[in-house]
């Protein structure tokens, strides 16, 4: 995707993994397609790298490179099928966090209440 579809190039030149003669030009992120918001930075892959399993693949979109990097760091991710990421307007809110709201509001009508009967009795 990165270079065939997209037409990026590498830091390094093909064939050159020591990058002798240095980055190539016009190397990184020079073209996102339709992807919106597509950053030259580290995203992972969502994929285990199985000789070290605290560690996950990712890609680099501005050296054009992958690599495995601890699951600790952070980096970008894209969502990439329909349901990878579910709209904060869908959430419902927790049993939890309904209960404490309701005794929150029964607590302010009786704190209110016992207010105006002291300020009657003045």
């Amino acid at each position: 995707l990165h270079y065939v579809s997209l037409g990026n190039l590498a830091y390094c030149p093909p064939r050159d993994e020591t990058c002798a003669d240095g980055p190539q030009t016009g190397f990184g992120l020079t073209n996102t397609g339709n992807f919106q918001n597509l950053q030259p930075d580290l995203y992972w892959s969502g994929t285990e790298f199985a000789p070290q399993l605290d560690s996950a693949w990712d890609f680099d979109t501005f050296y054009g490179s992958q690599s495995a990097s601890n699951k600790q760091n952070e980096s970008l991710a894209m969502a990439v099928r329909p349901g990878d990421v579910l709209a904060v307007v869908n959430e419902v809110p927790e049993p939890g966090a309904l209960l404490l709201t309701a005794a929150a509001l029964v607590g302010l009508g009786v704190a209110r209440r016992k207010g105006s009967v002291g300020a009657s009795r003045a």
